[in-house]
């Protein structure tokens, strides 16, 4: 059916636009009061638990309905999260979305039912003219008729002549106007004629306009609504899990307990009593010398009370085995923890603890309860370090360690740490992480110093040269310089760990920042590493407002459009061969729709085999080989071949040249040799890198032109500014792993961090995605290779961070074991028959096509990045 079969009820399908506007405007308006009723819900909520706040027990009470109690305010609080998120997925997802589609849909319109109501009106107008005129002749050929009576009447009688000469004359003159009414009656119906003609040609395209129209309409409705309903039933499933949570911590609320614990906080702390008795002078005096020796004696007190109680507590919390846990558990907690919290405000008291936790480190994981008590403890030492002004950096250290050694499994079979159940003021001072920093790091190069010394023992220089190194070595003032590279080395290292530690302890990212400058500029680092320390760090910065933008570049997609968005929007609808005729409508839907379309016959389409390759080789060719015509292949292939003795890079070529494309019968050593050759010639001021051979090798396994190939090279490298990848210390590969790091973080926040908790960041596994565009990893699987290559040729680098977050969300679920040497394992293994789990299949290009990454998203970390380097640069000056 189609709204072509009523091209005569146009006011019908008018009034039906402007009902489909006014849907649209009301579902916008629905959903606007629905996030304002939201709004207004949080707010609520804040104000209830910030009042409720003033009234929770304080902190530090052991008792079950306290704990309870805590709670509420912590489910109020994650209800009131969970309730922004649903609000602003709304108002990203589906509210701007909408509003976006109505104003274009509107306006789409516009000019169509403009040109219908133009038509429309031209067609009546005729058509009233016509009928009036017709009328004119109707009547008179009426009195035409009645004179033409008149005069056979009186024909037949005996009338007097005159009468029938007036008769006759007035019969004439009625035919002459019936014969010029009829001829502008005629006239009419031609031109009524004309203009239905008119109607009919353009009708049926305005009818057609109006239908896509109406069919992007309703799809996108459909399409929100069911955004609508996913976030919503997020938004509930997480609710139900918050009551759940809750629920189960009720279910603990045992009176008993409760009761024992307030009993025991408010007895007398003496045994006995409470009574006053006589002391003599002789016996006070007598204690009071005991107390003297027992302090000053050098033999140790084995039976240590305080010490012994540690210990319980400890084995209680941590179990060696199911044997050692305490049968009279409930009794043994509200009785000791109060003690236990005393004895953690001295320092010996603290030092003992650690020292009993730290064999026990090897336990790991702990259950829910009984991570949140250590958690408790851990606390609690920490104010007393605070309490005592404590500025011991081993103190702070251990418990850095611990907050990453002790965990509980979740109910989605995931590890919380300890460091995130104690957020502590302390962690806020920067001072004291720089001192933690200054000790371990100064702790790892007396480690350096011994293997440094160790190794020069054994390598004792001779004669003059010796004495000469000697006597440079003893010169004041000037380091070692091979002490210096180890101190920067150490220091580099620390700094690295130690800022998963103050990312995970809630350190903002400023005072993170300035801890690393600061550390960097006191152990003279250069600008590249305190850029990747600044860097590292930002990756791991949970970014609402990126992620914001990425719904909003969305929008911006929409925009691009303008008029034309319903045909866009329809394109989606239709089979990828169906779409090629849009090409031929006009110029402009042409220059729209063209790498739209292009895309989807390459991806999408089921052209055979040949065709594809076809239309592969024009697509490639025509976007790669733009300004590169002039060039002669044959005068830069003369030079490359001159080339052979300038710096050793004719046997890098040479050595690449035979590790790449073995037992390719296409691409042959000696074509990939002269094309390499070819291009450093050309392009002396890269010449040659690692890297360059796959990347013109898998040109010329499509284009199987050596010529062609040469400028689609040059092309290639040029579009996509790939100097600065080849150039040295490769700056813009430094890019892509800071952008790779920080989408990983923002699209696969879970992969981001088991990969952060083993120490891997995207440096480690991706660099030949960069610099082979995959083509180094996938010569035995040159399908996917190819559909890799349309999207980059197509998209540009978008595609290849679009590829790595697919491999990265596929591979992931392998990771069960959270050992760096596994990890590393299956990322390096993915084309490999070995790999555990397969990624390339034929789904592949499917998945990264839903990926979604947005070029402005792109360019707003590469944005990131440039001012952490440029921090860097002007810290390091």
């Amino acid at each position: 059916m189609s709204y072509t079969e009523i091209c005569d009820k146009f006011d019908i399908v008018q009034g039906h636009m402007e009902k489909s506007s006014k849907t649209l405007t009301s579902i916008c308006s629905f959903f606007k009061q629905y996030s304002n009723i939201l709004d207004i819900f949080s707010d609520s909520l804040i104000n209830l638990e910030a009042s409720f706040q003033e009234s929770l027990p304080k902190e530090g009470t052991m008792d079950t309905l306290s704990m309870s109690i805590c709670s509420l305010s912590s489910h109020i609080k994650k209800i009131i999260n969970s309730t922004n998120t649903f609000a602003r997925n709304m108002q990203l997802d589906i509210i701007e979305p909408l509003e976006q589609f109505a104003d274009q849909f509107q306006q789409a319109n516009v000019n169509d039912i403009r040109k219908g109501l133009a038509i429309t009106k031209e067609l009546q107008k005729a058509r009233e003219q016509m009928e009036k005129i017709r009328y004119q002749y109707y009547s008179t050929s009426s009195l035409a008729e009645k004179a033409n009576k008149r005069v056979r009447t009186l024909s037949s009688d005996d009338a007097d002549q005159e009468l029938k000469e007036n008769a006759q004359r007035d019969l004439i003159y009625h035919r002459d106007h019936v014969s010029q009414e009829c001829k502008y009656y005629m006239q009419a119906v031609s031109a009524t004629n004309e203009v239905w003609n008119k109607y009919d040609k353009s009708m049926p395209q305005i009818m057609e306009s109006l239908q896509q129209s109406d069919e992007s309409k309703i799809h996108f409705i459909k399409s929100s609504l069911e955004r609508y309903v996913k976030h919503y039933q997020k938004h509930q499933n997480y609710c139900i899990d918050i009551i759940e949570e809750v629920n189960s911590i009720v279910g603990n609320i045992n009176s008993n307990i409760d009761i024992m614990v307030f009993v025991d906080s408010n007895k007398s702390k003496d045994s006995g009593p409470n009574r006053e008795e006589f002391v003599s002078y002789e016996d006070w005096s007598k204690r009071r010398n005991e107390v003297f020796l027992k302090v000053n004696s050098e033999v140790p007190d084995t039976e240590n009370p305080d010490f012994e109680h540690i210990l319980k507590v400890v084995n209680f919390l941590i179990p060696e085995s199911e044997e050692e846990i305490d049968p009279e558990a409930s009794l043994f907690e509200s009785s000791h923890f109060l003690r236990f919290s005393r004895i953690l405000s001295t320092i010996e008291g603290r030092t003992n603890f650690f020292d009993i936790l730290d064999t026990k480190r090897h336990k790991g994981e702990l259950s829910n309860e009984k991570i949140e008590k250590l958690s408790q403890f851990i606390k609690e030492a920490l104010t007393g370090i605070i309490h005592d002004n404590s500025q011991e950096a081993v103190e702070f250290i251990r418990i850095l360690i611990f907050s990453r050694s002790f965990y509980t499994i979740d109910n989605n079979q995931k590890r919380v740490y300890l460091c995130s159940y104690i957020h502590h003021q302390i962690f806020l001072d920067r001072v004291r992480w720089i001192q933690a920093m200054d000790y371990a790091i100064s702790d790892r190069l007396e480690s350096n110093k011994e293997a440094i010394e160790k190794n020069r023992s054994k390598i004792k220089d001779s004669g003059i040269l010796g004495t000469l190194k000697q006597i440079a070595n003893k010169i004041p003032f000037q380091k070692d310089p091979e002490l210096e590279r180890a101190e920067k080395s150490a220091a580099f290292t620390i700094i690295s760990q130690y800022s998963n530690h103050m990312l995970r302890l809630g350190v903002s990212l400023e005072m993170a920042n300035c801890i690393i400058l600061n550390l960097s500029k006191k152990y003279n680092m250069d600008y590249e590493r305190t850029c990747l320390l600044l860097s590292e760090i930002q990756a791991n910065q949970k970014s609402y407002k990126i992620l914001a933008k990425m719904k909003k570049d969305s929008l911006k997609r929409l925009n691009k459009w303008g008029n034309l968005l319903p045909i866009a929007l329809s394109l989606d609808w239709l089979m990828p061969e169906e779409t090629t005729s849009a090409l031929q409508v006009c110029k402009s839907w042409k220059m729209a729709f063209r790498n739209r379309i292009e895309k989807r016959l390459l991806i999408r389409s089921s052209l055979c085999y040949s065709k594809k390759m076809e239309l592969r080789n024009k697509i490639w060719i025509d976007s790669l080989k733009t300004g590169s015509s002039s060039i002669i292949y044959d005068v830069f292939l003369s030079r490359g071949n001159q080339m052979d003795g300038r710096s050793g890079m004719n046997d890098v070529i040479e050595m690449d040249v035979l590790r790449s494309f073995q037992n390719n019968s296409i691409v042959t050593q000696d074509i990939l040799r002269r094309l390499l050759r070819a291009y450093a010639a050309f392009n002396p001021e890269v010449g040659y890198c690692q890297g360059m051979n796959f990347i013109a090798g898998t040109l010329y396994l499509q284009l199987q032109d050596e010529e062609i190939v040469f400028k689609c090279l040059i092309g290639l490298i040029e579009k996509y500014q790939m100097k600065a990848l080849f150039k040295h210390n490769l700056p813009k590969l430094r890019q892509f792993f800071y952008q790779l790091d920080r989408l990983i973080g923002l699209m696969l926040p879970e992969v981001h961090e088991i990969l952060n908790e083993i120490g891997i960041n995207s440096a480690h596994f991706s660099s030949s995605w960069f610099l082979t565009l995959f083509a180094s990893i996938l010569q035995s699987k040159t399908d996917i290779l190819l559909a890799i290559w349309d999207l980059f040729v197509l998209e540009g680098w978008k595609a290849i961070f679009k590829c790595a977050i697919t491999i990265l969300k596929r591979v992931s679920v392998a990771f069960k074991e959270i050992r760096f040497e596994e990890i590393m394992l299956v990322i390096t293994t993915i084309s490999q028959p070995t790999c555990p789990i397969q990624i390339f299949d034929d789904s592949f290009i499917r998945d990264v096509n839903e990926t979604k990454i947005s070029t402005a998203l792109l360019d707003e970390l590469e944005a990131e990045y440039e001012e952490l380097r440029v921090k860097a640069i002007n810290k390091h000056k």
